[in-house]
């Protein structure tokens, strides 16, 4: 199992943007938590990145080594322009928020393919 004792740069990622969308979770965030995730973008979604996002959503890590996966996908539904996904925290870093890591990652993927952010909501959920 990876070590998340790393130091990770956030503010190398600030063209990114995710302060304007988010900033820490507004509920506990621990081992167990489970939160759910809208984000709505400017156009439809291609064909091709209906394909991309779930396997991001369902498959993303981070880590020196990418080997630290703390979330597990629970459910996620696409429409035209929105994602809604629900996921369940199985591994919580004492030194790390890795919904925003997450975000950052999710938020570069749709910026490089040419998607602004028209809203983003991170909320605890239940399951």
């Amino acid at each position: 199992m990876s070590s998340d004792d790393f130091n990770y740069d956030v503010e190398r990622f600030a063209w990114v943007g995710i302060g304007k969308y988010y900033t820490e979770p507004s509920f506990e965030h621990k081992k167990g938590s489970v939160f759910s995730l809208e984000i709505s973008v400017s156009k439809p979604f291609e064909l091709v990145d209906k394909e991309l996002i779930p396997s991001l959503l369902r498959h993303w890590t981070y880590g020196e080594d990418r080997g630290i996966k703390p979330f597990k996908l629970i459910e996620y539904q696409m429409t035209e322009s929105i994602i809604n996904a629900k996921f369940e925290t199985i591994r919580k870093s004492k030194k790390h928020d890795e919904i925003k890591l997450f975000l950052i990652d999710i938020v570069s993927v749709l910026k490089a393919t040419e998607y602004d952010i028209d809203a983003l909501q991170v909320v605890h959920a239940t399951t």
